[in-house]
């Protein structure tokens, strides 16, 4: 009868089994097996005090029946007893110790309650008991992995996916432990092998867009994100995860739809807010970034990458104070966090609290031993202070930034120069046109110490440094394609100083006028702007569209500029490249003041003409841009507006540089007062010419 009755049970006729285990009760109430059966079936249909009651009288009746323990444990799992559990699975283990089940079962418990160090002592115990047991192994490596131990972790996937090749779930855990390693090529084969089972897999496919992010690969991540939004469309997850992949593609109006759509269907959706902030920062769109970053944090006062992400937005707007409080609280609520501590060093270089800016650049380095931006900055910081010795070292981090920012560098199999004589040397560009002008002064004494210079650089500054530049040196433009076979030594113009420029004192070698320009053109222009007057001819530049972060703290409105430069015998004439006609127009109608274009001259393509146009006047008045550069190479009376967080570049002297003689610094002592710097430079202009 019983045995028809397990039969009964095992095919799923639970009401027959029912009444089979009822008359074995009945022919023999004392029989522990037939009690302990029915405690199954009750259990079964969620009867579980009836359950247990059956457990307890086979228990009562067999002391070592190890089974009844082990199910009444699951009855009391059931009812949220887990201590009663724990205790069952306990003596079930005492009175059979090589039975794996019951390890495994009280390890899954002690899991699920967060006791994971007891855990994995039972699944190595069940391990050991048997282990040709793929579950054994994964739910092993489930363990190790919340405790951290990554490689136990992965070497339990490993096994698992041994025994059972075809275990999906193992090869997905596996897969995310490589991805948490950052081993993405090996994550995403394990992703591919999963998803050329089941390729509509949402999950699976979210995750290897992720890899394949962490990979550069976006527009293959791209293209999951567009299958699972294809699959399961509108969802807010995916829509700020593809949103986040045009982000770092650069589309960055694409990638508002996204999160636009997404806050739409959930307004409140934190990260999605962080993520659209950053857009609206990365289009200078600062008041609407805050908005985003405001809400953010209104809704979560712990999410530590929103506060720093705002403290940027307000870097930018010169509230240094609020920048550095938010960092303060980012780092407080996530102490391990590298990229504020680098942040907040960036904040404290603007507000020249040197010592407070290396110390954090030090705590992000610490933090990460392979942080890019930390080491440049602290690169930018020594050079600030003139410390070359150590910062130019530093500034070859450089090429592990963005590209964006110094551009693509140059491939190729032969040697970096490092003051080797009498070589033929390839001397390449990079960063702006600003930069290139500025480094180029190292230029004549590279070709000292060279049998031949190739000078590779923007096409604009070509006729300018052919001028420049004679001798022993050849050019082409930053397009064109140099044999290696032609150099012997290759190095970028910022490589330079790391060899030419290692103290203060050595840029007195370059630091006078080494550009020229075409004088007879110079000469027709002044003729052409002054007639037969008697004016004092001031060349303006006002903008910067510079991405560089604070570069919009540089800029000066043309009204401001031009109100306090403009006197009876000063005509303004414009140095500014790109299309400011708008604004020259709207002086001219609104305050009748007058800006010269000279529409022959198209000022940001055709710097030689530039060139000639600087040296036509009398005296440079600029901002921190490509202007300021060209005009003071040139050997012109050039007068810098500075900003107080200014660039490196400008050092710590009061009114020199040591890039250039011709060169005066006006430094701002307030936030966003060009006033006062402006009425000084109008009234020493003024006075030099009475």
């Amino acid at each position: 009868m019983l045995e028809e009755a397990v039969a009964h049970h095992q095919n799923g006729h639970l009401a027959q089994a029912k009444l089979l285990y009822r008359k074995a009760a009945q022919a023999d109430p004392k029989n522990p097996v037939t009690l302990q059966l029915l405690g199954v079936l009750a259990a079964q249909e969620e009867e579980y005090e009836l359950s247990l009651s059956f457990f307890s009288r086979a228990i009562s009746l067999l002391p070592t029946y190890s089974e009844a323990f082990l199910n009444r444990g699951h009855v009391f799992k059931k009812l949220g007893k887990i201590e009663e559990a724990i205790k069952d699975y306990g003596i079930a283990i005492s009175i059979a110790p090589e039975t794996a089940i019951y390890y495994k079962s009280r390890a899954n418990l002690l899991k699920e309650s967060s006791r994971f160090d007891e855990a994995l002592n039972d699944y190595n115990q069940a391990v050991l008991l048997d282990n040709q047991n793929p579950e054994l192994y994964f739910n092993r490596g489930n363990i190790l992995r919340e405790l951290n131990l990554k490689s136990d972790a992965l070497k339990s996937f490993d096994i698992a996916i041994s025994i059972r090749p075809n275990y999906e779930d193992a090869i997905y855990n596996r897969a995310h432990l490589l991805e948490e390693l950052g081993r993405f090529n090996e994550a995403l084969d394990s992703y591919d092998a999963i998803l050329e089972e089941n390729p509509f897999d949402k999950e699976v496919l979210n995750n290897r867009a992720n890899v394949l992010m962490s990979l550069k690969r976006l527009d293959d991540s791209l293209a999951d994100f567009d299958m699972i939004e294809t699959l399961n469309p509108n969802t807010v997850n995916n829509l700020n995860n593809r949103g986040t992949v045009l982000k770092e593609k650069g589309e960055f109006n694409e990638a508002l739809k996204d999160f636009n759509k997404s806050l739409e269907i959930n307004p409140n959706h934190t990260e999605t807010l962080n993520n659209r902030g950053v857009v609206f920062k990365e289009l200078r769109r600062f008041d609407e970034a805050l908005v985003d970053f405001d809400k953010a944090i209104s809704l979560d006062g712990s999410y530590a990458e929103v506060l720093n992400n705002r403290s940027i937005v307000y870097r930018e707007l010169g509230r240094f104070d609020e920048s550095i409080k938010d960092l303060d609280k980012a780092i407080s609520l996530k102490p391990d966090f590298e990229k504020a501590y680098n942040n907040r060093g960036n904040t404290q270089r603007d507000l020249q609290h040197f010592d407070l800016a290396m110390e954090d650049y030090n705590h992000a380095i610490q933090l990460d031993p392979e942080y890019v931006y930390a080491y440049w900055n602290k690169a930018l910081c020594m050079l600030h202070l003139g410390d070359f010795g150590s910062g130019w070292p530093l500034y070859e981090w450089r090429w592990k930034r963005d590209k964006s920012i110094s551009g693509e560098p140059i491939i190729t199999s032969k040697p970096m120069w490092s003051g080797e004589s009498d070589k033929t040397i390839f001397l390449w560009s990079e960063q702006g046109v600003g930069d290139e002008i500025m480094f180029a002064s190292l230029v004549p004494e590279l070709q000292q110490t060279s049998m031949h210079v190739i000078l590779h650089c923007d096409k604009r500054l070509v006729p300018l440094f052919k001028r420049s530049f004679m001798g022993n040196i050849s050019f082409c433009n930053d397009r064109d394609t140099v044999d290696e076979n032609s150099y012997d030594f290759h190095i970028p113009m910022g490589s330079l100083p790391l060899i030419l420029r290692p103290t203060l004192s050595s840029f007195k070698k370059g630091s006078q006028a080494y550009l020229k320009c075409q004088q007879s053109k110079a000469d027709a222009l002044k003729s052409t702007l002054l007639g037969k007057q008697k004016e004092i001819l001031v060349g303006i530049s006002w903008l910067s569209k510079s991405k560089i972060p604070g570069a919009i703290q540089r800029n000066v409105d043309l009204a401001e500029i031009a109100q306090h430069l403009n006197k009876p015998n000063i005509k303004l004439v414009n140095l500014q490249y790109g299309d400011v006609s708008g604004e020259i127009k709207n002086l001219k109608d609104n305050q009748n003041i007058d800006v010269i274009q000279i529409e022959e001259i198209d000022n940001k393509n055709d710097i030689d003409g530039l060139a000639a146009l600087i040296m036509a006047c009398d005296h440079i008045v600029t901002i921190d841009n490509a202007t300021v550069h060209l005009a003071s190479a040139l050997g012109a009376k050039t007068k810098l507006l500075l900003p107080i967080n200014h660039e490196w570049r400008w050092g710590l002297e009061p009114k020199t540089s040591y890039w250039y003689d011709s060169l005066e610094l006006y430094r701002q002592k307030q936030l966003n007062d060009w006033e006062t710097n402006l009425k000084n430079i109008s009234s020493e202009i003024q006075s030099k010419h009475n």
